[in-house]
């Protein structure tokens, strides 16, 4: 999302370029965490005795993560873009929805081309 507003930002935006930006580099540590989450809780059986306080913690953090999106981010951002972009935006991110990986991969790049790529080549055998 950085790059794309980046393209439509103008001088005065760039306070609020600034923001999303921080805030995208700080959200990048909290999906490298929640990854981790859920690679653990993969690895676990129902029965045993960490897979609900993982799985609890695991759902508390992705939910709280949603909410700071939900009520900051994306209000901001929609409030910048007109509805062309908007859309085009949401085409995107459909398309992307297609290729991300179904069970977590930790250690996978988190940054283009390379986090493409592996999205690529694991999504046949999640």
């Amino acid at each position: 999302m950085t790059d794309y507003y980046q393209q439509q930002a103008s001088p005065p935006d760039s306070k609020f370029l600034s923001s999303l930006t921080a805030r995208a580099n700080g959200a990048g540590l909290i999906h490298k965490a929640i990854k981790e989450q859920l690679y653990r809780l993969q690895k676990l059986k129902a029965e045993d005795p960490d897979f609900e306080s993982t799985f609890s913690s695991l759902f508390s953090d992705l939910q709280q993560h949603v909410k700071e999106e939900e009520k900051q981010d994306l209000p901001q951002l929609e409030a910048k873009m007109d509805q062309d972009s908007l859309s085009r935006l949401s085409n995107s991110f459909e398309r992307t929805k297609l290729l991300v990986a179904t069970r977590s991969h930790p250690l996978s790049p988190r940054a283009p081309p390379f986090e493409t790529a592996a999205a690529l080549l694991s999504a046949p055998i999640n």
